[in-house]
Order: structure tokens, then C-alpha cells, then sequence
């Protein structure tokens, strides 16, 4: 019965998830006798780019209507994001969606129970199928598609290697065309597959930490932390800048960090306060879900992931006690120390994050700003100190270099 229902839970998952790749886009239709339709049209946001047999279109009105592709010409999605066209195969007329578009234009047809099929389109109206490899082997310089790739750009030499490369999708296929145009035709040319981002940025942070204390924990008694900085490099995954719903952001950074205490605490014999004063190398991962899309100039996002950091200095400068006598480190390998300090130093902590943020374009280069708060507590080889968490507000700042 278990198993049956997990089977029930895994199907019921799947199918919600293919139907969230389906979505409504602002956009037109150009029908086949040249009418002009202004609406929003279903299309595949996934990068498994089904085409369905019948197309569904909202009017202005919000009217429902579905066409098949003997009736439509073209469908131009709003901002040219996605551009499809009809084009007539082996006597049928399919509905295709550009990747790239030129003097030699690039078009895809996939559906639910067909494999994809590639085809090239020329100015003169003329359509060449790439025939699917199926079978064959892809690295061979005689497979089908790669001959007639050949054949097409025949008066340029200088992509030989680039087809005999390509591998038999949309990705590979375009870098061929894409070559060609920019290394022969001297000539421009849209793409329109998916448009991946990566950010390689400098960052900056300022932060601000709040450690609670309770119980019978003498480290940092009612501390507070003072400003602290950071810097470094970030990166961040956008798989899809114009329908995409996630990104991912990591980096790898420094941190500079003093705590005070304000309490005096007991500690053996002598009545103390305990500081510190940490350089950490702080390594984050953000898991972001974007609230916008189908937009370049802007990405907004809520991220939730962990940090893990390691204190760099050595631990006895890093945390320490201090009194009218001097100062003497946390942790000592003494039996006579209290329990919690007997050993080394925490030098690893490990946090939850929350993060929120924005991405924005400035010139040809991305600028973000995210704030967000950390939350961990310390821990030594002896197992955690008693009720020492840490809660971090942070504001980061990073420009992108790469």
C-alpha cells in the first residue's frame, strides 16, 4: 500500500510540474490569411520547448480559442522572446519555434510524442531538414545532419571543426550558424534559444551580529558585536534569464568580526569578560526564487540557503578572556578549565540563511543588493557550547566583473 502510494505522490508531482511549464505570455498571432490577433498565447516555458498540437490564445476580452498550426503563420511573443513560425514537412504544416534567425535561420519542432527535429530556413523560402542522428554516431564527420550543415555553408571554411563538433541540438547547432554569420556573412543575427546568465561579481558586505547567551554559558555573557566587514567574490546561475523561476548564488569571501561582552562572568577563580576578534573565510550558498521574469534589465528574488565559515586567526587570539590582570585564551587543553573550554577552539561554523534581493543592469554589467540574516551557533570538538547562537544582519553590495 506504501509503495502504491508513493507511486500515486510521485505521478500527481510530475504532472503538476509539466503543467506549471505551460503559462500564458502577452504576444500576437499572425494567421494564415494575414489577420492580426492581439492577446496572450500558452506556450512552453521549459527548456523542453513542446510544441502542442492545438495552440491556446486568450483574446483582449480573456476569450478562449484554440488554433491549429494549418491556421496560423506566425506567433511573436511580447519583447521578440519567443518568435514561431509554420513552415510544410513532408506535406504537413508544423508549427516551429526559432532559435536563431538570419540569412540561414535556425527552428525547432518538438512535441509530447515526437523527438526534435532541427531544420534551416534560407531567405529564398527554401527549408532543409537536419536529420535527427538517431542510431548513427554523433562524432562522425559522415552523419547526415553535419553533411548537410556542410553543404549549406559550403563558402566557409573556417567552421569545418565548429560542425564537425556540433552536437545534434538546438545549442549545438546554432554555435555552427552563429559562426557563420559572424565569420562569412559578415552579417547580424537574433537568437532566441535560452538565455543563460552568469554573474561573476565583486562584493562587498557590512553586517551587524547579535549573540544570545543563556543558562550557565560564560562566552560572550549579553554581547554584541561591532560593525563588521566583508569582501570578496560572488557568482550567481541564472538558467534562465527570460522564463526561469530560480537562481543560485555562492561566492567566497573574508570577514573581519569583533565581539565585546558586557557582562562579567566567573571563571575559575577570577571575574572576567570574554572577546573576540575573528577573520573568517565565509563560503555561502542561495537557493533564490525569482518574483519577476521576462526581464533583462532586472532580477528580484527571496533566497533561503546556509553559510559556512571558518575562522581563520588562531582560535586563542580569537577568543579570549580579560580582566585588571590581563588576558588569557578561551580554550586550553586543561583538565582544571571548565568543561565547555577544555580542547581547541570552534574554528568551523555553519549557518541558515534567508536573503532577499535585486539584480540591476547597468550599462552592460549587473549590480546587486541583497539583505538577508544568518543564524547558527558555535560549536567546539566537545559538542556545543551551552546556548551560544549567533543572528547576522547583512546588506551586500557587488558589481559584476565577468
Amino acid at each position: 500500500m506504501k509503495f502504491i502510494k508513493t507511486i500515486f505522490a510521485c505521478f500527481l508531482f510530475t504532472t503538476i510540474c509539466q503543467a506549471q511549464t505551460f503559462k500564458f505570455e502577452a504576444g500576437h498571432i499572425i494567421m494564415s490569411n494575414g489577420d492580426k490577433l492581439t492577446g496572450s498565447i500558452e506556450i512552453d516555458r521549459s527548456r523542453k520547448h513542446i510544441i502542442k498540437d492545438k495552440i491556446s490564445f486568450k483574446n483582449q476580452n480573456q476569450e478562449l480559442n484554440y488554433f491549429t498550426a494549418q491556421e496560423i503563420s506566425e506567433i511573436v511573443i511580447d519583447g521578440d522572446v519567443k518568435h514561431y513560425i509554420t513552415i510544410q514537412n513532408n506535406g504537413k504544416i508544423i508549427l516551429t519555434e526559432y532559435v536563431l534567425k538570419g540569412e540561414l535561420s535556425l527552428v525547432r519542432y518538438k512535441t509530447e510524442n515526437t523527438d526534435l527535429q532541427l531544420f534551416i530556413l534560407d531567405n529564398f523560402g527554401k527549408t532543409t531538414l537536419l536529420k535527427n542522428p538517431a542510431g548513427e554516431t554523433i562524432n562522425s564527420k559522415k552523419t547526415a545532419y553535419k553533411q548537410t550543415l556542410s553543404s549549406l555553408t559550403n563558402n566557409c571554411g573556417s567552421i569545418k571543426n565548429t560542425i564537425i563538433n556540433a552536437g545534434y541540438s538546438a545549442k549545438g547547432v546554432s554555435k555552427v550558424i552563429e559562426k557563420y554569420h559572424s565569420n562569412c556573412l559578415e552579417k547580424t543575427y537574433q537568437s532566441f534559444d535560452i538565455k543563460e546568465l552568469n554573474i561573476v561579481a565583486i562584493e562587498g558586505t557590512i553586517f551587524s551580529s547579535k549573540i544570545n547567551t543563556g543558562g550557565s554559558s560564560r562566552l560572550f555573557k549579553n554581547a554584541e558585536n561591532e560593525i563588521g566587514f566583508g569582501f570578496g567574490f560572488s557568482y550567481t546561475y541564472v538558467p534562465n534569464i527570460d522564463y526561469g523561476k530560480f537562481l543560485v548564488k555562492t561566492g567566497l569571501g573574508i570577514e573581519l568580526e569583533s565581539t565585546q561582552a558586557s557582562e562579567e562572568v566567573l571563571y575559575q577563580t577570577r571575574t572576567v569578560l570574554s572577546r573576540g576578534k575573528f577573520t573568517k573565510l565565509s563560503l555561502p550558498l542561495i537557493l533564490g526564487y525569482r518574483l519577476n521574469n521576462s526581464s533583462k534589465k532586472s532580477i528580484t528574488y527571496l533566497g533561503a540557503g546556509a553559510v559556512a565559515q571558518y575562522i581563520i586567526n588562531d582560535g586563542d587570539k580569537a577568543f579570549e578572556f580579560y580582566d585588571e590582570i590581563g588576558t588569557f585564551p578561551a580554550f586550553v587543553a586543561d583538565s582544571s578549565a571548565p568543561f565547555e573550554f577544555q580542547g581547541s577552539a570552534p574554528t568551523f561554523l555553519l549557518y541558515g540563511a534567508v536573503e532577499a534581493g535585486s539584480y540591476f543592469k547597468l550599462a552592460n554589467a549587473y549590480f546587486n543588493v541583497s539583505l538577508g540574516v544568518r543564524f547558527g551557533k558555535y560549536s567546539t570538538n566537545q559538542g556545543p557550547i551551552v546556548d551560544t547562537s549567533l543572528t547576522t544582519i547583512y546588506l551586500s553590495g557587488s558589481y559584476q566583473i565577468f
